[in-house]
C-alpha cells in the first residue's frame, strides 16, 4: 500500500519522522476513503487532490507539502512559510518538530478550500482575537 510506502520514507526523517508521520495521517483523515498515490515523486490524497507530500531525506531531510489554495487564503505564521506554487496551489516544507500545529491547519484550509472549487472567491485569512 502507499501509506506505508510514505511512511517508510517519512521513518528516514530523523527529527521530524513522528510528526511527519502523523500529519500524512492527518490528511488522510479529513477525507472519508481517500488513499494515496505515487504521481511523479510525490504522493498525492485522492479522490482529491488538496495536498500532496514529498520527502527529502537525503540531504535537506524535510517533508515538502503541496496544497490547494494561494499563500494569501493561509494565515501567516512565524514558524511556517506558506510560498506559491502552481497553478492555485501553494508549499511548505515540515522541518521542525514546532510546525506541527500550522501545518495541520494549513492541510485542513487546503481541505476546505478544494471543497470550495477552482471558481471560489479568493479571500485573504484574518485572524481575529476574542
Amino acid at each position: 500500500m502507499m501509506l506505508e510506502s510514505l511512511l517508510a520514507e517519512v521513518s528516514k526523517l530523523s527529527k521530524i519522522h513522528r510528526v511527519a508521520g502523523g500529519l500524512v495521517e492527518f490528511a488522510l483523515s479529513l477525507e472519508p476513503n481517500s488513499e494515496l498515490k505515487s504521481e511523479h515523486g510525490r504522493y498525492v490524497v485522492r479522490p482529491k487532490n488538496f495536498v500532496t507530500f514529498s520527502v527529502h531525506s537525503s540531504r535537506t531531510n524535510n517533508l515538502t507539502v503541496t496544497m490547494r489554495g494561494n499563500p494569501s487564503e493561509f494565515e501567516h505564521t512565524a514558524e511556517l512559510l506558506v510560498k506559491k506554487d502552481q497553478n492555485g496551489y501553494s508549499v511548505f516544507r515540515l522541518e521542525e518538530i514546532g510546525q506541527l500545529a500550522a501545518a495541520a491547519n494549513h492541510i485542513k484550509r487546503a481541505h476546505t478550500l478544494f471543497d470550495r472549487g477552482r471558481t471560489r472567491p479568493i479571500k485573504a485569512v484574518k485572524t481575529v482575537e476574542i
